[in-house]
């Protein structure tokens, strides 16, 4: 598994207690979509990407413990804005 969004979105998920299963259906559930496990097993490996409303749900998700893992200091409403702008 490389090291990318979706494999740190899932640890991150993990970290939580969600299972990977868990995990999914948030993402289902915040994307309105329905994301398989073989298509997150396909972001894992890197043989495909997330499209951008993925990306910018599991950015939305994981953020904010990454920006307080670095030490950076930004507001919580900022966050969104961010995510977006990364995605």
């Amino acid at each position: 598994m490389k090291t990318n969004l979706a494999s740190t979105w899932l640890a991150h998920r993990e970290s939580c207690g969600d299972t990977r299963a868990d995990a999914l259906r948030l993402l289902n559930s915040a994307t309105r979509r329905r994301y398989t496990n073989s298509r997150l097993n396909e972001w894992l490996r890197g043989t495909r990407h997330p499209d951008y409303t993925a990306r910018l749900a599991m950015l939305n998700q994981v953020l904010p413990s990454i920006m307080v893992g670095l030490g950076v200091s930004v507001k919580p409403s900022r966050y969104p804005e961010i995510a977006e702008s990364l995605a």
